[in-house]
């Protein structure tokens, strides 16, 4: 989802960013877009990586892999563990590491942050976007991009109002068979739509359930469940949805 509106001339930099899915067999595609020409100088697009769980690890392969011209000034995750495996990922990366922190408001309240990365749990999403862009943040937040329908107008008219881009990460919106597709739909190649069905067909291993238990240590469970309801904390509910 991008907004039309066009973006104020005064901004500093472009932000268009495609996601990666970690779980995906062909090759995730990022670009990001120079700071303003007045600059004359490429200057790294300061990045604030919020959720450190597996989805994340595909955009980190691609800017790390491609050496994009990006610097990441933040992990944020309420796993201290999570974020301590992904800062080892960027000593290479850069010479400064990360700054770490549970809290998003550290990340979206930092004036040099350009944009940030959004793939924590659902119900953190649209939340954690909505204060990014009122700080003037560009946004590429993973999807579901809404937990509840009126969040999605939410964003977008956020997105309107602060003159930020969102990019939302649903990669068949983007590809070629999908506009095509499109295309065919639009000339009437199978005439007026009227129902539509999706499912999926994925293989995954059977997953035996495990009983409630303690929060592990260097976890903020609270901070996890935010807007949440209340549940007694599980290794599957944690970081297997």
């Amino acid at each position: 989802m991008k907004p039309e509106t066009a973006k104020p001339a005064t901004t500093r930099r472009d932000f268009i960013l495609r996601g990666a899915e970690a779980a995906a067999a062909t090759a995730a595609l990022t670009t990001f877009a120079a700071h303003s020409s007045a600059a004359e100088k490429q200057e790294p697009i300061r990045l604030g990586l919020i959720g450190c769980g597996g989805q994340m690890g595909g955009h980190v392969h691609v800017i790390v892999k491609k050496s994009l011209n990006a610097s990441i000034a933040w992990l944020c995750d309420v796993d201290t563990g999570r974020r301590a495996r992904y800062a080892e990922r960027f000593a290479d990366f850069q010479q400064a590491p990360p700054q770490q922190t549970a809290y998003y408001e550290d990340v979206v309240k930092d004036k040099t942050v350009d944009a940030v990365i959004i793939a924590t749990p659902h119900h953190w999403h649209v939340p954690i976007a909505l204060a990014a862009l009122a700080e003037g943040k560009d946004v590429y937040v993973e999807k579901p991009m809404s937990h509840v329908f009126d969040e999605g107008k939410q964003l977008v008219a956020a997105a309107e109002k602060y003159g930020r881009v969102v990019q939302h990460g649903t990669q068949m919106r983007s590809s070629l068979v999908t506009v095509q597709a499109a295309q065919l739909l639009a000339e009437g190649i199978i005439g007026e739509v009227k129902v539509a069905r999706a499912w999926t067909a994925e293989l995954r291993e059977e997953v035996a359930p495990l009983a409630d238990g303690p929060t592990p240590a260097g976890v903020d469970y609270d901070r996890w469940l935010g807007p949440a309801p209340q549940h007694a904390f599980n290794p599957h509910r944690f970081h297997l949805t």
